[in-house]
């Protein structure tokens, strides 16, 4: 957590953020990936998308987890019910 306070706060000055987006109208908000495609080596840029990706895709299983152990309650509930 402590990293990402550092890198927020050293992104807040203005020489990191580029004169030429300033210029340009680009906003403030694009700092954290223009640092990121603009200064971090390949390496690191895929390991951030892959813990993006494993996030996304582990919400998307619990989810899926989920609504299948629903529907199968669902299911043998109205079963035992009918009989």
């Amino acid at each position: 957590m402590s990293y990402i306070l550092f890198f927020s706060n050293a992104l807040c000055n203005d020489y990191h953020y580029p004169e030429q987006f300033l210029a340009n109208g680009i906003k403030a908000d694009l700092m954290i990936p223009v640092f990121i495609t603009k200064y971090l080596p390949h390496g690191l840029i895929g390991i951030l998308i892959v813990g993006i990706l494993s996030a996304a895709m582990s919400s998307l299983s619990s989810t899926i987890n989920s609504l299948g152990e629903l529907l199968v309650l669902k299911i043998s509930l109205t079963e035992v019910l009918k009989k």
